[in-house]
């Protein structure tokens, strides 16, 4: 007994895309630009701790590692080439450069006991896309 794995009480996603103009903030993209996001907050997940023998110390998933956010934008802008229809696609990924780890030492028999692994920072993101032809 106890949390599943996945347990979020408290989790935001959201995704959206704008083509011609930003409502709200009346900005005009023009006519072959669009801008997206994504964007997701939450509860980190639950996890167990052990100790150097693998048996489990306290109750299942009684451990959360620590929140999650990421917010993602993206330009994209549509032309054609060679008579075929194309998108340039340019982003940042993790724009707000939150650590978001992926992995946690739960061993808490270990020095590096609550150490946290697999940060994800900011990058940058170019695209490509075929759209068909003209």
């Amino acid at each position: 007994n106890g949390r599943m794995p996945g347990h979020i009480p408290k989790r935001l996603v959201s995704h959206g895309r704008m083509e011609k103009r930003i409502p709200g903030l009346n900005i005009r993209l023009g006519e072959n630009n669009a801008f997206a996001y994504t964007l997701e907050w939450r509860d980190g997940f639950p996890y167990t701790i052990n100790d150097e023998e693998g048996r489990q110390i306290g109750e299942v998933n009684e451990w959360r590692r620590p929140k999650f956010f990421e917010l993602n934008l993206l330009w994209e802008r549509k032309f054609s080439a060679f008579n075929h229809l194309w998108s340039l696609r340019l982003g940042v990924d993790n724009i707000t450069n939150h650590d978001n780890p992926t992995l946690i030492n739960q061993n808490f028999s270990s020095p590096n006991f609550g150490t946290l692994y697999g940060k994800q920072p900011r990058h940058a993101v170019l695209g490509i896309r075929y759209r068909g032809k003209q």
